[in-house]
This record gives structure tokens, sequence and C-alpha cells, in this order.
């Protein structure tokens, strides 16, 4: 490539005016020739003290032939260093603007996102060694959003793993309501302080229930929780046989002193009280007498 700038003229006259530099092709990079030109005795020259006395010599016998050649090359030379100097030559390859727009147009944009969500965009134009420092640092940011993302969703299994904060839950007459189910019997159930009178159906449980196991399974939930004699129940029940009416009874009163008292839920959890108990009645099947009961088999 050939020189172009301040040190074109210069590289000619060395070429014309000193035989130690004629073997310097113009053709070689302007790299190589600024190597050379700075490992020369013309270096010497640039200090700016001779360069001033120099100049005051050199303007007092100015002497050139009719060719345009001087007559005394220090003259010459020591004129051109006057004028220019190397560290404000362009030295730089004509190619590389063509280079850097061919890398603009193929190398594309690296897009990415900071920690905090603000997306940033890297232009092509950068040097390949900022791109891949950019691609590095892309790659980082994505891994700890990664890491962010994996330890928040790890802090939310841990709070959802904890059980959920239970308040006391009562109506405007300071009763706790709880709705049991056993079969197909319903009750409603409302608890509140008192002295341990339990109603269902407007009647004494003693009256409505006449087996002892049915009575002892409506007062069970009392027992458990160590309140025997502190609250008063009011049921309303309806549907199913007697059994049934009070294992929806005892259901409900176990929900209505959970919801006075949260504190009471782990016995009452522990027994089983507060689950409502899936079993019911088998339907019949066809052919037979009833659910699994089959007539008795005769071989002939």
């Amino acid at each position: 490539m050939a020189i172009r700038g301040p040190l074109a003229s210069l590289a000619k006259s060395l070429l014309s005016t000193c035989p130690k530099h004629q073997q310097l092709c113009l053709s070689k990079s302007s790299k190589f020739q600024l190597a050379t030109l700075s490992s020369s005795p013309l270096t010497n020259y640039l200090n700016p003290q001779e360069q001033q006395r120099r100049t005051f010599s050199s303007s007092k016998t100015p002497s050139t032939t009719q060719n345009n050649t001087p007559r005394n090359k220090g003259f010459r030379l020591r004129s051109l260093t006057e004028a220019i100097s190397l560290a404000h030559g362009n030295y730089e390859d004509d190619d590389a603007e063509v280079i850097a727009e061919k890398l603009k147009q193929t190398t594309p944009a690296f897009r990415g996102k900071h920690r905090d969500g603000t997306p940033f965009t890297l232009a092509a134009d950068l040097p390949l060694d900022h791109k891949a420092e950019a691609k590095r640092l892309a790659d980082h940011e994505a891994i700890l959003e990664e890491e962010d993302r994996v330890a928040a969703q790890k802090k939310r299994w841990i709070e959802n793993a904890k059980p959920p904060r239970r308040v006391q839950t009562l109506d405007a007459r300071g009763r706790a309501y709880g709705r049991g189910g056993r079969k197909t019997a319903s009750a409603r159930v409302w608890v509140f302080p008192g002295t341990g009178c339990i109603t269902v159906n407007r009647k004494d449980f003693t009256e409505y229930f006449i087996r002892h196991s049915d009575r002892e399974m409506i007062v069970n939930p009392f027992v458990a929780t160590k309140t025997c004699g502190m609250f008063d129940v009011m049921a309303h029940v309806r549907g199913g046989g007697i059994t049934g009416q009070a294992g929806a009874v005892r259901h409900g009163v176990s929900r209505a002193l959970e919801k006075f008292c949260p504190e009471l839920r782990p016995p009452l959890k522990y027994l089983g009280y507060i689950t409502r108990d899936p079993r019911r009645k088998e339907r019949k099947k066809i052919g037979l007498k009833k659910a699994r009961k089959a007539p008795q088999w005769v071989k002939r």
C-alpha cells in the first residue's frame, strides 16, 4: 500500500537525497516504513532547539541549483523536518475503513438484560476483543439471572410449605360455626362459651341420642381438647340415621372448636375429628341380594 499524508513527501525526499534509504520500497506496509524511518539518523533533528538553530542557518544561505537539487543535502533534509512531524502523520492502511465497514455489516449486535431488568444493546462496530468481552458479560448476566430465579423459587417453596396462619373466626354473637357431615347426614353446629349444655334439634342430646355410643361420639372433641364444661353447643341435624347424625354433629363440633380457638387444632387433627369421613353405604348390584351378598349357589 502507498504512503499517504505528510510522510509521503518526506519519504520521497529521503529516497532522492539519502543513499542509505534508497532501498526503502514505497509499496511495503506503512508500519514497516515508519519503523525504518524512526531508526534512521533523521530522528536526531526532531529536537526543537536543534530545529530552530538549523532553520536560522538555512534561512541565511539558501542555495540550490537550476535542477532544484540542493547543494548541501543536510540543509534540505533539515528544512523538511521542520515542516512535519512523525507523530502527526497518517500511517494507517487504506483498507482499514473497508475492513471496519465489513465487520459492521457481518457481525450482529449483542442484546441482553441487566440484573435490574433494563435491556442493553452492544453496537456491532466494536472491536473483536470488545465483542468477546461483551458476549462473556452477557453470558454472566444470564447465569446470574438464572441463579436469582432459582433462589426466588426456593424461597417461594419454603413460604408455601409453611402452615397457613389461622385466626379466630366468630359471628356477630360471638359464636363459632362449623358444618359437619357423616354418610348422608348433615349438621350445622354453633359453639360458644358456656357451661357445657349441648342441644340437638332443640332437644338435649341425651334425649335425642338414646345409645351411649352416640353420646360419647359427640363428647369426644371436648375430651380430646380438655374443654369439657367450657362451651355450649347448639346443633341442627337432618338426613341419615341416628349414627350418621351423631357423626355429623361430632364433625361440626370439631370444626367449630378449631375456628373458636385455632390452638385446639393439633389434637383434633391427630384423632381425625376434623376430616370428613367419606364412607357410606355401597349401592346394591343387579343379581345380588345386597351390595356384595350373593344368593346361595346351586350346582344343578
